[in-house]
């Protein structure tokens, strides 16, 4: 009886312990993640009070990871909801270049998998157009030197 009461202790125990942990694992969930040209998004489950703000970080190709502003909608939410941040002041330094944004969510004790995209932003810059390889410019208006005309007092005269 006694090594009975052991065995099924030992079973509870255990399953305790695998429900706790899997808890804990299936907590704090980022569901989907968008990265475009002007905002990385995501949407997280699971969150508490305690567990703001959360704190988009972006690298913009082979560039350190930048800490960026991030929005909670609805605020500080319980359960599910989104944060964004705004990433366009540092994507549209690729004028019009291909790069991969990598992104990756921070909270209170957790942080999220990075999440890459290749995006292509910005404006490209406008060379100058060449001729038989060499570079033109726009010409330069120069100033005007000629004067209004001015009517010349003289008098008449009759020529026949």
């Amino acid at each position: 009886m006694t090594n009975l009461i052991r065995v099924v202790a030992a079973a509870v125990f255990t399953g305790a312990v695998v429900a706790m942990v899997a808890g804990a694992a299936s907590g704090h969930e980022l569901d989907r993640t968008s990265i475009t040209c002007t905002t990385v998004s995501g949407t997280f489950h699971d969150f508490g009070a305690h567990d703001h703000p959360i704190v988009w970080h972006v690298k913009l190709g082979a560039g350190a990871s930048a800490t960026v502003a991030t929005t909670e909608t609805p605020a500080a939410f319980v359960g599910a909801g989104t944060a964004s941040a705004d990433i366009a002041a540092l994507t549209a330094t690729l004028d019009g270049a291909t790069a991969t944004v990598t992104a990756y969510a921070t909270w209170p004790g957790g942080q999220s998998a990075a999440t890459t995209a290749s995006v292509t932003c910005g404006t490209p810059a406008v060379a100058p157009p060449q001729v038989g390889g060499i570079e033109t410019q726009a010409p330069v208006a120069a100033p005007s030197v000629l004067a209004a005309a001015t009517p010349v007092p003289a008098a008449a005269r009759f020529t026949g």
